[in-house]
Parts: structure tokens; sequence; C-alpha cells
């Protein structure tokens, strides 16, 4: 096969384009030299949407595109550039076309680019290839053309040139460019009425630019005069499914399965049909059909059977039918991006999904929208207004995508969720609210995204909590309860009301003496302030805490039980009452006294302290580690330097992952247990 190549000397001279736009260029492709294409690729790609004929920016594009093998941006931004281009610059596009089509199976437009290449540069390097190219691909393509047009009159010449305009279609609609396909299908169909490839390709650019009744139509025009036609039987599927006609979705899908073919496209139009139906059991299935007869490689079908292989429980496999799919396809971004979350912990990973967001949504939603850029970024130049009208009026244009929602939060990728959860924290409906909440509750997606979910809840609809403000969350890939925080914490100094200065002044000396193990003398200290200020609460948790350090553990007791009833709201006293019970072995009675300090406004930073601690305390004694860890990530927010967490830490997670912790950290991330 033909090599393709991306660098070669290009001066760039300001009389070519305005210097702005050259220093654009230089700081994307500087942005790409430090390992940050992905960011280079879309800062470049918005330069071309301004700048469609800057050789500049074409060149840059084709670079990045190169260096992250996106060889489907690849080919179209070469094709832009070949019209611009003469001399041995348009010999060395002709000859990355015939390369990149070769490779992504677009035998059609590879044959015409080498012809070209012959055709207008006879002595160049890259000839002999070519004729030896051209010599190898003439008599398959002829025998695939002949098998797609059929006996119609046509020369070979014709046919050829038909067939070339039918892999751009495809190549075009696949890239997400519908209105130049939809274009060349027009051609097409002028020739060749009725020719159900083209048909089935037109179709999904239809739905691409938002048509869905025109795509719906056009794809039942295919299955009128072939029923058993799966291209058009699986974009049906689709079709209804994203429009929420969940019925008519299902009909198609069983019509999809009762068929059978030996065309290798077969199974991956398939399983595409029930993935979007989230029927995994029938994706796999799907798969082990291909294998059998050797068709299990499309890059799609590795993809959609990995998402299923880890949704159905067996994680190890999907990471190996992704590692094939990059193996095989290294330009294949589903499965780039999926594997390269295997790394992460459990927690951070957004796999495994189904679908990236295009995927989910017509390529007119950010028309719809009238936003731009919104697919899970911050939407920039807009006001909170306008961006709620926009979202709201797509919602009302296209209301079906209420329904979708869920679907999207489970199974759709990372931008997916987030493009989802924005909106519904725009809109806030209370039937999307109820969908917010439930996916938090989920397991899918991150745990920081799923969290994002649940403090809006907690923090804008604090009434959708239970009474106790606690949620079943997964975190770190395990169910636990989480506390959702719903009071301030401030440091200000307490206040007693009716206690003297004198008295405050006291209270800080016995507990300064309490702090410096001198019990004796803070107990002596304690009963003088007590006799002088009898509401003096906070003197007798001081005075439970002398007890405790003399081992004295009975008076403590009585002391804290009859503090606790004679101030109810004292928070220490009741917080105090509750480890007595937790020593008791009486978890229910520990939890209930903590209980009402949940609901609480405000606590001071030694109350939520003081707070926190039962809290894990309780939640070790009752073996739930994750509940425990959670209370310890919400210390860790308020207070990430506190010398206690690190103890905290260990006794949660125990000393040998504390240990393995900070081995990752010094040896520069390498984990040495793994």
């Amino acid at each position: 096969m033909p090599k393709s190549k991306s660098k070669r000397q290009r001066p760039l001279k300001q009389s070519q384009s305005s210097a702005k736009l050259l220093r654009d260029v230089a700081a994307a492709m500087k942005l790409c030299d430090k390992g940050e294409a992905d960011v280079a690729q879309q800062q470049l790609l918005a330069l071309v949407a301004k700048h469609p004929r800057s050789k500049p920016v074409l060149y840059a594009l084709v670079d990045v595109s190169h260096t992250i093998q996106n060889w489907h941006n690849f080919a179209f931004y070469n094709e832009r550039l070949l019209p611009l281009e003469r001399g041995e610059d348009r010999e060395f596009t002709l000859n990355n076309l015939m390369a990149v089509f070769t490779q992504l199976f677009y035998p059609g437009l590879a044959w015409h680019y080498a012809r070209e290449l012959v055709a207008q540069y006879p002595d160049s390097e890259y000839e002999e290839q070519a004729r030896s190219f051209i010599k190898t691909t003439e008599p398959f393509l002829k025998q695939e053309t002949d098998e797609l047009i059929g006996d119609l009159a046509f020369t070979q010449e014709e046919k050829f040139k038909l067939r070339v305009l039918h892999d751009r279609m495809r190549f075009l609609t696949e890239t997400g460019h519908p209105a130049e396909a939809i274009s060349i299908a027009e051609q097409l169909l002028e020739k060749i009425p009725n020719l159900a490839p083209v048909l089935n390709n037109l179709s999904l650019s239809q739905y691409m630019l938002g048509d869905v009744d025109q795509a719906i139509a056009t794809a039942q025009k295919v299955i009128a005069q072939d029923t058993d036609n799966f291209h058009a039987l699986s974009n049906l599927v689709r079709y209804h499914f994203l429009t929420a006609q969940l019925d008519q979705a299902q009909t198609y899908a069983h019509r999809l399965q009762q068929i059978d073919s030996n065309n290798p496209d077969f199974e991956p139009k398939q399983a595409e049909a029930f993935a979007f139906l989230g029927d995994d059991k029938k994706v796999w299935a799907v798969y082990q059909r291909a294998k059998t007869k050797g068709h299990e490689t499309h890059p799609v079908l590795l993809h959609l059977a990995a998402v299923a292989s880890y949704r159905l429980g067996n994680e190890k496999k999907a990471w190996q039918l992704w590692q094939q799919a990059v193996k095989l396809h290294p330009g294949f971004s589903m499965a780039q991006e999926s594997l390269a979350e295997k790394p992460l912990p459990a927690g951070e990973r957004n796999v495994p999904w189904y679908w990236p967001l295009e995927y989910w949504l017509p390529q007119n939603f950010r028309q719809l929208l009238k936003l731009g850029q919104c697919m899970g970024k911050d939407i920039q130049h807009l006001s909170a207004r306008e961006i709620e009208r926009a979202m709201k009026s797509m919602l009302a244009e296209r209301p079906y995508l209420v329904k979708l929602f869920p679907h999207i939060l489970e199974r759709g990728d990372r931008h997916a969720r987030q493009f989802t959860l924005n909106l519904i924290r725009v809109v806030a409906s209370p039937e999307l609210l109820q969908l917010l909440y439930d996916f938090a509750q989920s397991p899918h997606g991150s745990d920081s995204l799923r969290l994002e979910a649940a403090q809006f809840i907690n923090q804008d609809h604090p009434a959708m909590l239970p009474e106790d403000r606690t949620i079943p969350m997964w975190i770190g890939g395990k169910q636990t309860e989480l506390f959702m925080m719903g009071f301030q914490i401030t440091d200000e100094p307490e206040w007693v009301e009716g206690v003297s200065e004198a008295v405050m002044d006291k209270h800080q000396a016995a507990y300064d003496l309490l702090m410096d193990e001198k019990p004796k003398a803070a107990e002596k200290l304690l009963k003088e302030i007590i006799a002088e200020a009898p509401d003096f609460y906070t003197a007798y948790n001081q005075l439970a805490v002398a007890y405790e350090k003399q081992g004295r553990h009975q008076e403590a007791r009585k002391l804290i039980e009859k503090t606790h009833e004679r101030f109810p709201d004292y928070l220490f006293a009741r917080v105090g009452l509750a480890r007595m019970k937790l020593k008791d072995k009486e978890l229910e009675a520990a939890r209930n006294l903590l209980k009402p300090l949940l609901k609480r406004p405000e606590l001071h930073i030694s109350e939520f302290r003081a707070l926190v601690r039962a809290e894990m305390d309780i939640a070790l004694a009752d073996n739930k580690t994750e509940t425990a860890r959670a209370w310890l990530g919400i210390w860790q927010q308020v207070e990430d330097d506190h010398p206690e967490l690190i103890e905290w830490k260990t006794r949660i997670d125990g000393p040998d992952k504390l240990l393995t912790g900070l081995i990752k950290q010094f040896a520069g991330g390498k984990n040495y247990n793994e």
C-alpha cells in the first residue's frame, strides 16, 4: 500500500496571509509540538472555518491530523489543499490522497488520485508506485463497480467515474459534511435512480442536517424495494430511536434481527442499531457471529463490542477489544479515547460509552441553539438569559430530546453527558431535575460529573433531597451513602449570650490547660466557671474532657448525658453522647443523635470537625469504608492541610494503601504494586 507523508518545507510568507493569522497558526503548531495536538487541531479548525482557502492553515491541519493519525481529517484537508497547489506541492498532496484513501477503504478515490498523479507527473518519484497501485486495483474496482451499478449502459470509464462519485459521497457522509454529500447523491440519482447505496447515504445526510422526516422517508423508500436492506433498517432504528419513537425503533430492530448477510458491513450496522437501543446482549451476540464469519475487524463493531463487554461485566475483554481496534485502525477516535482511560482509577473513567455527542444530535443542533461551541465547554460571549432562551427554544422545537436525555447520560461519552447536564441546569424543569438527580445516583460516567450533578441539586434544589440529606452514590466504583453538605462553615469566634468577658477569659485558660495535659488544674477552673455561669454549656463539655483525661470515664459519661439533657441543641454534647452510644455498639442510636446536626444552616469549624470525626467513626464501625472516605473527602475540601487528614486516611485505607500512593507519587506515577 502506498504511504502518506505530511512534513515538507513550506515557508510561510507574510504576503500569503495576514500576520495575525500566521501567528495564530504558529501558536497552534507550538501546542502540537508540546504534545497538545488535540487542542491545536481545535484551534486550527476554528481558523479554517474563517479562512477556508488559507494554505498555511490547511498545511497545519494536514500536519496535525497526521500527527494524531486522524486520517479522515488528513484526507479531507489534503483535498481542500489540492486546488490551491502547483508543482511539487501538488504532486506531494496527490500521493498523500492516494495513500490515505487506500487506508480508509475508498478504492475509487484512491484510484482517481493515482491516475491524476501518473497523468500530471510522469517523472514523479511516486509515479512507479501509483502505476503499480492502478494495475493492482482496477480488476477489483471493476468487479465492485459492476456489482454496484449492474448492467446499466455505461462505458467502463463512465462506471469508474460514477464509482469515484459514490466513494466521495460516502466519504463526505462519514466525515460529517452532509450538504456536500447530498449534492453528490443527487448527481448520482439523476444517472441511476433508486440506487439503494446512494439512497442510504442520502438518508444519513438528511438526518445529519436535521431533516428527520425526509431521512425516514428516504430509508423507507429503500426497504420498499429491498425489504432486507440492512443499511436502511439499521438507519431506521437510529432515526426512530433518536426522535424518541421507541416502538417504531424496536419494530425495525426486530426486522433487522431476523435477517442475515455475508456482507462484511452487516454486523457493524446490526450492532449499531442494538447499541442505540442499549441492548448489550444483542450487541455482543452480533460480534460473536461476526467472529465466526471472519468479519469482526470493523472498527465500529470492535468499539461497540468492547462497550457491551464492559457493561456486561467483562472489563478485561473490553480493553482487549479497544486495543485491537486501535492496532488495526490507529486513527479510530472512539477506541483511542476509550483506551486512554484504562490507567485511570474507576471513579475517574467515563467508559463505557457507545456514542459521542455528534451521534446523538443532528448536525444542526448548534444552529437550533444558536450558540456555537456548547459541547460540554464554556459558552462565551452570551448572557445567561440568551443561553436559557436558546436552549428552551431548542427543546420546544424538538420536544423528544427530553426523552433521550436518560439514554445520553447512561450511554453517551463525556461531552454528551456534560452537554446534557449543562442543558438541564439551565432549563431546570421538574422533569429534567429529577433526571439529573437519578443520574447523580447512577454508576454511569465519572464520579466528578455525577458529583457535579448532585451538588447542583444540593445547592439549587435542596428540597429534592431526603430529610437526612444522604443519597446513595457510586464513588470509586463502589456504592456508598453520601451526605450532601447543606451548611455554611464559619471560623468566626463563638460568643455565648449572657457570659461575661472575664468568664470567657477563664474558659480560654481552662482550654489551654487541657491542651497542656493539665486536666486537674483545668477541672478546678471549669467548676469555678460553672458556678459563675451555670448556663455556659461549653464549660460542661470541657469538664467532661478533663474527667476523661484523668481516667474518670463514668463521671465524664454522666456529665455528657446531663449536659445533652439540659442543652439538647448543644452540638458537642450531642456528638459526645453519640460517641458513647457507638462504644456501646448502638450504631442506630448514634446516627439518630447526629441527624439533626446535618440540618443546621451553619457550623463553626470546630463543630464541623467534631461532626465529621463522629460520622467517620460510625461509618467505620458499620464497615462502610466508602462512606467514611466520602466524609474525609468533605473535610479535605474544607481544610486540605489539616494534620489529622493523613491519620484518618490511614485508618480508612490502611497503611499499605497510603504507602503505595506515596511510592507512586515519588516514582513519577509508576505503581509498583500493579
